[in-house]
């Protein structure tokens, strides 16, 4: 959602011909011009997502955190044939159906 605006309104204007990246290695690595700050958008949010990843592997806590939390599956819930009859497209865990078959 904030991609257009980060787009047009910061990384654009910084490469352009006279941006105040365009005559530092920035510019020489993505160019200078109207669409190079996509380029440098989509760079800057590629190593933020890096960064992010190595951080969280980093962390003990959130890297064992299946370990730490219950388990919180729940059971199946039960539903009798008089129940499942007023539910069209309901399958029951007993009922064969075949496969393609419409209902």
């Amino acid at each position: 959602m904030i991609a257009p605006f980060l787009t047009d309104r910061v990384f654009v204007p910084l490469l352009v011909s006279d941006g105040s990246l365009a005559p530092t290695a920035v510019g020489a690595l993505f160019g200078t011009g109207p669409q190079r700050g996509v380029g440098l958008l989509l760079t800057a949010m590629g190593l933020t997502t890096i960064v992010l990843s190595v951080a969280a592997f980093a962390s003990p806590r959130l890297r064992f955190i299946e370990d730490e939390l219950p388990e919180m599956s729940t059971p199946p819930i039960e539903v009798s044939v008089l129940e499942a009859s007023a539910a069209p497209g309901l399958v029951l865990a007993n009922q064969a159906v075949a496969v393609g078959e419409n209902k």
